[in-house]
């Protein structure tokens, strides 16, 4: 079933782009992003909205958005705005979370409209600039993920592996996953087999399939990852869960 994002109020949005950030479902923290920016707020919302955003000040894209909208609203309703001054108590928590916003509001620049059709695309990532994130359960940096390039639907990545490492069982959900081997050799399971791949193989992992990568050898393994959105209904694909591992 389809998620509607217009419904949800701005706490629960809140909690879906952590997880979607958790998992790295980029498309989907895009589409909240896109659902917060659209919305128009009303004088009796403003201070609610600045204080998620505060609250969710760690996850910048999503806190950003909800910002915007608000400096928004500050900027273009100065007779609400002091209004909504005068309501509040000097020194009490809205009175504090209306001085941030007003500071907030007067360092924003107004957004620049674009055509609809135009998509902003990034087209080069050095390697040197990768920010690494450890995603690995067993220990600190023995499984880390950088995010490369992004282009809608599509996604390429890299990951890489201390020796003796796993990533762990994970879902593709609705993705296709093409794998390249740059350095070392990793065993990947599958629901129906396993296999090890060394530097210069490839293989694809299909949507809605569990998968595990593993390192077994003492040199440590990279693989770059081209990830593509399915874009038909998820119910028409079966999950296909993981098979037993079998020590080789």
């Amino acid at each position: 079933k389809a998620i509607s994002l217009e419904s949800m109020d701005y706490p629960l949005l809140g909690e879906l782009f952590y997880l979607a950030n958790k998992h790295y479902l980029d498309t989907l923290k895009d589409s909240i992003v896109q659902e917060v920016s659209a919305r128009k707020l009303v004088s009796g919302q403003v201070l609610e909205v600045a204080k998620v955003a505060e609250e969710y000040a760690h996850l910048e894209k999503f806190a950003n958005a909800l910002f915007q909208i608000c400096s928004s609203f500050v900027k273009d309703n100065l007779e609400a705005t002091l209004e909504m001054c005068n309501n509040e108590e000097v020194g009490e928590e809205n009175s504090m979370t209306l001085h941030r916003l007003l500071a907030r509001a007067s360092r924003v620049k107004p957004r620049q409209s674009r055509p609809e059709r135009e998509v902003a695309v990034e087209c080069f990532a050095p390697y040197g600039g990768h920010r690494w994130v450890d995603i690995g359960k067993e220990r600190a940096d023995a499984v880390q993920y950088a995010r490369a390039l992004r282009l809608p639907y599509h996604l390429l990545s890299f990951l890489r592996m201390k020796g003796h490492s796993t990533r762990s069982m994970s879902c593709t959900d609705k993705n296709t996953m093409v794998f390249v081997v740059m350095k070392g050799e990793i065993k990947v399971i599958l629901p129906t087999t396993q296999f090890s791949a060394k530097r210069g193989d490839s293989f694809y992992v299909l949507p809605k399939t569990y998968y595990n990568l593993i390192n077994d050898k003492a040199r440590d393994a990279e693989l770059s990852i081209i990830q593509s959105q399915y874009d038909g209904p998820l119910s028409a694909i079966p999950t296909v869960h993981p098979a037993p591992i079998v020590d080789s």
